[in-house]
């Protein structure tokens, strides 16, 4: 009877700390946070913003200290099937404007976005340029 009793107990206290899947948005800056899902329209990328990135999917995180994480393809050749890496860098940004400084398979790149909107669910970006540099 005393373990119906503990277990009628802990089940609801185990219950409410097993499921916090809550995302925690930086009410200072939406941006930061990870973004998963783009849907490209021409030069324009919508991301879902996400607890995480998907391990086999494209995805953005941008840090809270301006570190930079794109999971993307880990080489050339997107045949399937295909594995994804981090690649890590550094990002900055004026006003609307995100530099991002990054390694991408091949070398360096570096994008320049605007941001069109974020929210706590959904950014919006425009590509300005992406500028590619091998070591």
């Amino acid at each position: 009877m005393k373990i119906k009793i503990l277990i009628l107990i802990l089940f609801p206290f185990l219950l409410l700390v097993s499921c916090n899947n809550d995302i925690e948005i930086n009410e200072s800056d939406l941006l930061i946070g990870n973004w998963i899902n783009p849907v490209v329209n021409d030069t324009i990328y919508i991301f879902e913003r996400s607890l995480k990135l998907q391990e086999d999917a494209y995805g953005l995180t941008f840090d809270v200290s301006c570190k930079f994480t794109e999971r993307t393809i880990s080489g050339w050749c997107a045949t399937p099937p295909v594995s994804y890496t981090d690649n890590e860098g550094e990002w900055s940004r004026n006003d609307s404007i995100i530099s991002v400084s990054t390694i991408y398979w091949g070398g360096l790149v570096d994008y320049k976005w605007k941001v069109i909107s974020v929210d706590k669910s959904i950014l919006k970006i425009y590509k300005i340029s992406q500028t590619y540099s091998t070591e």
